[in-house]
């Protein structure tokens, strides 16, 4: 039969770093933010402080999309490890873990 084993603290460890991940996606999309609203604003012409607004939310949208499935990532494979460390308790009592 197959043995299937799981580093669980390497799959908690991953989530963490999942999460730190999301967190600096999301802090780009901030700057960015108030980067373009800094050269709107600094613009002088409304068309292009229209633009520059556009593109920035285009960008700032897809950055937070983004921070959110990372987010999302690192909260997955936070449950795999308590799911996986569950079973072994469960399944394999007294096996070490």
């Amino acid at each position: 039969m197959y043995r299937f084993e799981v580093d669980t603290g390497q799959l908690a460890g991953a989530g963490g770093y999942q999460h730190t991940a999301a967190g600096q996606v999301a802090d780009v999309g901030s700057r960015l933010r108030a980067t373009a609203a800094a050269a709107a604003g600094a613009a002088g012409d409304p068309g292009l402080a229209g633009a520059l607004e556009g593109l920035a939310g285009a960008w700032t949208y897809g950055l937070d999309g983004l921070a959110s499935s990372i987010d999302a990532l690192a909260g997955n494979l936070e449950g795999a490890a308590v799911a996986y460390e569950s079973t072994d308790r469960s399944a394999m009592p007294g096996a070490g873990h």
